[in-house]
């Protein structure tokens, strides 16, 4: 589970504390609002909850801790990875390329 990256649901809590931080010159984030959803990795996992370095769009970043399993505000879910279909080849085309 440590190194995973897992979907997070920002809280109220989270919005205040990341949206309360003051602003660089240029701006150094985006603002955030309850139940968004953001990329988080897991950096510790205790059995029922993990620690979370949420990833927020611009240079700054958030510590989660105590995220439980969830769909609700201040939980964690795993991300849903779609299939990858290859595109049709055309005819006569080789299969793989050759050096020269």
């Amino acid at each position: 589970m440590i190194g995973e990256i897992v979907l997070y649901q920002l809280s109220a809590f989270d919005v205040a504390q990341i949206n309360g931080r003051p602003f660089a010159n240029p701006p150094d984030r985006s603002l955030v609002h309850e139940g968004q959803s953001v990329p988080a990795i897991v950096t510790a996992d205790w059995g029922v909850s993990v620690n979370l370095h949420v990833l927020l769009d611009g240079q700054a970043s958030y510590w989660a801790t105590a995220c439980t399993n969830g769909d609700q505000p201040g939980q964690w879910t795993a991300r849903v990875r779609s299939a990858v279909v290859a595109a049709p080849r055309s005819p006569g085309l080789p299969t793989s390329a050759t050096p020269a």
